[in-house]
């Protein structure tokens, strides 16, 4: 069973994610990391928590059209899905990000490589 209302027709939106599986497959770690993804435009966040606490205790990330996917994510990946804009590489955010928390990029880097495929795979990131 799927979870989520689905948009029909899901045609154009099953080839889509083939191709992204597809270029998935086809891209080395480094590769990933020097592309510049771009959040879909229909890409919505939700956030619950208690007002001007400072992190909330919910984010969700949640697609408005095809497959409707919705995603639980941390503030890192927030961030990361809102900074990808098409033009920096998921290393730039990456790094961007490391400075901020006043973590080791190589750190952040290894512990997000597999999230980063995981949106590009589920529709959250492509290809600008």
């Amino acid at each position: 069973d799927w979870p989520y209302d689905l948009e029909q027709p899901l045609g154009p939106e099953i080839l889509a994610w083939t191709r992204r599986t597809d270029l998935l497959a086809s891209m080395t770690d480094e590769a990933v990391l020097e592309t510049a993804w771009r959040a879909r435009s229909d890409v919505r966040q939700e956030s619950v928590g208690w007002p001007g606490a400072e992190d909330p205790e919910v984010i969700v990330l949640r697609q408005q059209r095809g497959m409707r996917r919705a995603r639980q994510v941390d503030t890192v990946d927030a961030a990361l899905v809102g900074a990808s804009d098409g033009d920096l590489t998921v290393a730039q955010v990456l790094g961007a990000l490391a400075d901020l928390l006043d973590e080791p990029v190589d750190t952040l880097v290894a512990g997000r490589l597999a999230t980063v495929r995981e949106l590009v795979a589920d529709g959250f990131l492509e290809l600008p």
